[in-house]
Order: structure tokens, then C-alpha cells, then sequence
């Protein structure tokens, strides 16, 4: 037991360590006009008052209510807060995989590298694969699932199931689509212990453990259902547009390594595009190996819990990274697939150990070879520059830094349009900057909506009658139907009738933006 607090404690200090260390050398290195923007953007909105898929769409309230938490804490709502916020986060996910690795090689009980080591490693590989740090919340739900499994599969009693039943409820607070991955992990895993009790199979009262736990790790939302007005509702119309859309992502085609057009990119800039296409390889392997280790095995004992964990949650996740197969929604499920590496008993060994993970730390290099902090020492902070962001200084490329200062002289074009703009369809962060309400609902527009919503949009904008509009009516992944203009068309014409369009002087492209202006 001793020996436990001692790993766990080496997990905290070296989850945090990591952590500080990594905000230091890149936390001001980037910035995203668009998702960046949409976890600061709403979490400013609640430091406002307002509240989360009821005022303006957003995930689930979880990370907003956890950033803004930070907000309140630091008296500040700028940019370098939100980043502290994420970073925090990024520390626990980190102690968590270092504990579970460690962990997971005490109970094997067999010769292995010293946990220094070992953790350093696992620590190392964690800092480079939770990117972008915005979407460390998606990290955290998924190791909060392979903790509460591992708990599950060590001790396989009641209040283990309590235990994971709770977590995957505390999951769907930061996402609903992440409480539907938790429990599909858990049936999963009610299925391996029916199939390989160590004493016994799971049975009713524990599914009902199950069951309670759930409600008692959702309870804040029950509770947000119950007593903020208009908040059930929006959050049963936002289920049923989902169910409508029947996608939560808009997809990509997934870029098998096999796809990578290497005459064109060069063997410099394709290996990190077909390291990225062999991690969705791996994902559909995973299982399959998972599989094949439990089918010799007569029970699911101690020693390999946190491998068999890891393997049940990275089955779901597998679908997370499907949905839009691009690196921001591979991260989490290869996360998993590192720590099923670190805690697979094939890779016990000291040898074994060592090949895996200097095999990992070489992949790990490739696929974030073309990454802003990467971007950035490698050229040396050529064609860099510090751009003020409030009261701070970010450093991003010189071209973004061109279209961001564009951007900000609209805005600041007229002393009126700083409370009174509005940027469609996916720069948040421009909002966020100024720290000003959007008049919509939508704040970002990634989807076509029914004619009732639009409407409804449009009653927004005439009520609110913002002085300045920006539009970027750029196709997204290039395809024309997710244009602005095609996934709002009324909305576009209402502001074509209602707005004179201003000429803009930024480049064509993606940059290229339609400004109108009200007369």
C-alpha cells in the first residue's frame, strides 16, 4: 500500500511538472481563429451569465464551467487563462497515464524498468500527443474511463461498478457523445467478465451500482435540467438536430498512409501525413489484438486490468477518431493506444519495454512534425511575430498575424462596431478578443438547419442589428456545399438586403473575407 501512495504521488508531481514545463516552452506559440475560440468565447459567455447550448451552441457545459472557474480564480478572461485552464487539465490526464502504467507493472510483479524512467517516458509521450490543448477535455474523459475500468477490473466488486458508472455520467457533463462512449466501454466490459469471471459473473445489483452511479456523476446536469429555465429544452432540440444530422462531426476521408501523395508532399512533409494514416491502421488492429489476448486467458485477473481497460475504451474512441479523421480527433483514441502499448504484458520485459517505447517516442516525433510549437523552433522563429491578443503577445506566422490585425482593423474601424460586430461563420475567437456577444445563436456554422431555425437567427439579428458583419464564405474542406452561404441562405440574403457589402482587402482564399456594414 505504501508502495501504491509512493506511485501515485510521483504520478502527480511528474503529470504537473510535465505540464508547467510544456505551458512554458509553448503556450504562447498558436492561435486558432475558430475552435480555440469556441471553448474561450463560452466560457466567457458564462462568466456573463449565460448558459450553454441554451444561449449560444456549445458542447456540453462541463469544460466551459471549468474554464470559467480559472476566470473567476485569476480575475481575467483573457486568452493565457483559458490556455492555464486547459494546461491544468493536461497535468491530471498526465499523472493518470503515468499511474496506471506504473500501477499496471506492480501487480505483474515481473522485472521492469525503474518507474523513474518508465514515468518520464509515459509523461513525454502524453505531452505531445494531448493536442491542441483545447481539446484536452476529450483526453480527459477518455483516461477518466480507462481509470474507472482499471478500478473495475482490478477489484471486479460492486462499488467498482458504482465507480465506473459515476465516471461515465461525470463523461457526459464534458460531452454527451463521450457518456455514450463510457457506456459502451461498460457493456464491453460486462461482457469480458461474464465470459472470464475471476470469482464471479457481474450480475443485476451490479448493473443497478451501475446504473445509480451514472445518475449520482450526472447530477449537476439533472440538477442544471431541473432549475435554469429553457435549459432542458435546448438541450433535447440540440439531441434532436443531432439525431437529424445523424453525424456529430462533418467527416473526412480517413488518410490511409497508403492515400499520401508522396511525389507531391516529399518525403520530409509526408511522413508526418502517413505516420498520422498509420495510426488509424493501428485503431482497427487494437481490438482485434485485445481480442485475441483475452481469448487464451481463462479470467481477467489483476495483472492485466489496465491492458484489457485500455483496450474496452479505445473500441468506442476508435469511432470518435473515425468521425472526422484528421489528428485533433486521432489524439485521444491514440492515446489509448499508447497506454495499451506501456501496459501490455507482451511488452513486460525490460528489451521489450525498451524497443516499444523508443518506437513510440520516433512515431510520436513524425506526427507532430508539423505542429505550430514544432513550426516554430524549427525555423527559428523566422517568419514569426509577437501579435497582441489583449493584454497579452502571441507569437503565430507572420500571414496569420497579417489577417488577424485585417480582421481587427474592421472591427476597430469605427468606435461603435466594438460592441456591436458580428463574424460568421467559425471566428469565435475574434469575439472572444473583444469579449462581446455574438448575436446569434450559432457561433459557429458548420451545418445546414431546418427553415424554423434560421428564422429564428434572423429574428436574432434584427433584434440585436449589429453595425459591422464579417463573413468568410470560404467552402469548408473545400466543398462548396459548406459554404456559409449554402448552409444559411436565408440568413446570407437577409444580409445582403439589410447591409451594404464593403469592399475588403484581404487575400483570397480561406482569408478572404465579405464585409458589410449598415447604413
Amino acid at each position: 500500500m505504501l508502495r501504491r501512495h509512493k506511485l501515485l504521488l510521483y504520478s502527480i508531481c511528474t503529470g504537473f511538472a510535465g505540464s508547467v514545463m510544456w505551458f512554458l516552452v509553448s503556450a504562447h506559440i498558436g492561435l486558432d481563429f475558430s475552435d480555440e475560440g469556441y471553448l474561450w468565447y463560452g466560457s466567457q459567455r458564462v462568466m456573463h451569465g449565460e448558459m450553454p447550448i441554451r444561449d449560444f451552441l456549445a458542447y456540453d457545459p462541463g469544460r466551459y464551467f471549468y474554464t470559467a472557474t480559472f476566470f473567476w480564480m485569476f480575475r481575467d478572461t483573457g486568452l493565457m487563462t483559458a490556455r492555464i485552464a486547459g494546461y491544468s487539465v493536461t497535468g491530471l490526464v498526465i499523472a493518470s497515464l503515468v499511474y496506471i502504467t506504473l500501477d499496471s507493472g506492480e501487480r505483474r510483479n515481473e522485472h521492469r524498468l525503474p518507474s523513474l524512467v518508465t514515468g518520464l517516458v509515459v509523461a513525454l509521450l502524453a505531452l505531445v500527443w494531448i493536442f491542441p490543448y483545447y481539446k484536452v477535455f476529450e483526453h480527459a474523459a477518455s483516461i477518466l474511463l480507462v481509470l474507472a475500468l482499471y478500478k473495475l477490473f482490478s477489484a471486479q466488486n460492486r462499488f467498482a461498478w458504482g465507480v465506473l458508472g459515476a465516471c461515465v455520467g461525470a463523461m457526459a457533463i464534458i460531452g454527451k457523445n463521450h457518456g455514450i462512449y463510457g457506456a459502451a466501454a461498460s457493456v464491453l466490459a460486462f461482457l469480458i467478465l461474464t465470459l472470464k469471471p475471476r470469482r464471479s459473473s457481474p450480475d443485476l445489483k451490479d448493473a443497478g451500482a451501475w446504473c445509480l452511479g451514472i445518475v449520482i456523476g450526472y447530477l449537476p446536469m439533472i440538477i442544471a435540467f431541473l432549475t435554469v429555465d429553457g435549459f432542458a429544452q435546448a438541450f433535447i432540440a440540440g439531441v434532436e438536430e443531432l439525431l437529424r444530422l445523424g453525424k456529430s462531426n462533418i467527416p473526412l476521408p480517413v488518410p490511409w498512409p497508403w492515400t499520401v501523395d508522396y511525389k507531391r508532399w516529399g518525403i520530409l512533409l509526408s511522413a508526418p501525413l502517413a505516420a498520422i494514416g498509420l495510426g488509424f491502421v493501428v485503431l482497427l488492429i487494437l481490438p482485434a489484438l485485445g481480442a485475441a489476448y483475452l481469448f487464451r486467458k481463462r479470467s481477467v485477473e489483476p495483472a492485466d486490468a489496465a491492458f484489457v481497460a485500455t483496450v474496452c475504451a479505445a473500441v468506442p474512441y476508435a469511432q470518435y477518431a473515425f468521425s472526422r479523421a484528421d489528428l485533433e480527433h486521432l489524439t485521444p483514441a491514440m492515446l489509448l493506444m499508447m497506454l495499451a502499448v506501456m501496459t501490455a504484458p507482451v511488452f513486460a520485459r525490460p528489451a521489450a519495454r525498451v524497443t516499444a517505447m523508443v518506437a513510440l517516442v520516433v512515431y510520436s516525433g513524425v506526427v507532430f512534425f508539423d505542429t505550430p510549437p514544432m513550426n516554430y523552433w524549427l525555423a527559428r522563429g523566422n517568419h514569426w511575430v509577437l501579435t497582441p491578443i489583449r493584454s497579452e503577445e502571441i507569437l503565430v506566422p507572420d500571414y496569420q498575424a497579417a489577417v488577424l490585425l485585417h480582421r481587427r482593423a474592421l472591427v476597430e474601424s469605427h468606435p461603435g462596431n466594438l460592441n456591436s460586430f458580428l463574424a460568421l461563420p467559425n471566428m469565435p475567437t475574434l469575439h472572444a478578443i473583444y469579449e462581446t456577444q455574438m448575436a446569434t445563436h450559432d457561433i459557429y456554422v458548420l451545418s445546414a438547419v431546418l427553415e424554423s431555425h434560421e428564422e429564428a437567427e434572423i429574428a436574432r439579428l434584427t433584434n440585436a442589428s449589429p453595425r459591422l458583419i464579417l463573413i468568410s464564405n470560404f467552402p469548408l474542406d473545400h466543398k462548396d456545399e459548406w459554404r456559409f452561404s449554402n448552409l444559411r441562405p436565408r440568413m446570407y440574403q437577409w444580409i445582403n438586403r439589410n447591409y451594404r457589402r464593403s469592399v475588403s482587402t484581404t487575400a483570397a482564399g480561406r482569408d478572404a473575407m465579405e464585409v458589410y456594414v449598415r447604413d
